[in-house]
């Protein structure tokens, strides 16, 4: 969140944003609609009280957290199909040997019964992570946010089926769920701390950035 004497100025930025996402429909990728939903949960959050801090705190937070953590447990709903969770038709198998050949490349045999089990149970492992997230989120667990950045590099390291625009795009709204993000836009004495806490985060986006074989990502 901006601090008051800059929220409009944000909530015209979004706005624009959000044209050019329309602008480009339908021929946009799905975490692009993440993205355009949570500037309009702000746009809407912050339309005609602009000035009042507490309605601010106590209507945009609260709501997008809450739209974050509905879209992060949709995409893991979606998965609950018998195609998907069946090994030898599901897109899981390729998701996890690219995985793995990035992780560990030649040093793993694709004969060998590690990768034999690491294929077989693939359909259980993104499954299991996609639940994962959200439910942190959800229940405010310290280890929420790290999670989900780990899982988000994990999605980056993928060479084929590269989705790391989302990667990038999630991975700067996590400080959303930072204790006392919101606060430390108009407190000044919690903005030091804040600073600290968004280091990691800022650091990670730069490296899901770079980390795709060591070229700039200008997607996300």
């Amino acid at each position: 969140a901006a601090r008051p004497s800059s929220q409009m100025a944000v909530m015209v930025a979004h706005v624009v944003n959000v044209i050019f996402w329309a602008a480009r429909m339908p021929a946009v990728w799905d975490y692009m609609c993440w993205v355009a939903l949570t500037e309009l949960t702000y746009i809407a959050a912050v339309f005609g009280c602009a000035k009042n801090q507490a309605l601010m705190r106590g209507r945009f937070l609260p709501s997008v957290k809450a739209l974050l953590i509905t879209l992060y447990f949709s995409a893991a709903f979606w998965k609950l199909t018998t195609g998907f969770l069946d090994p030898k038709v599901s897109c899981a198998a390729t998701l996890v040997a690219e995985l793995s050949a990035a992780l560990f490349g030649a040093r793993v045999p694709a004969s060998s019964s590690f990768a034999r089990g690491l294929l077989a149970s693939a359909p259980a492992q993104i499954v299991i992570i996609e639940f994962l997230v959200p439910s942190l989120l959800l229940a405010k667990h310290r280890s929420a946010v790290p999670v989900a950045l780990a899982f988000h590099f994990l999605i980056n390291l993928m060479p084929v089926t590269y989705a790391g625009g989302f990667s990038i795009a999630m991975c700067c709204r996590l400080v959303l769920f930072l204790p006392g993000s919101l606060r430390a836009a108009y407190d000044a004495p919690a903005r030091p701390a804040a600073r600290r806490a968004c280091v990691p985060l800022a650091f990670s986006a730069l490296l899901y950035i770079y980390a795709h074989r060591a070229a700039f990502d200008t997607a996300g």
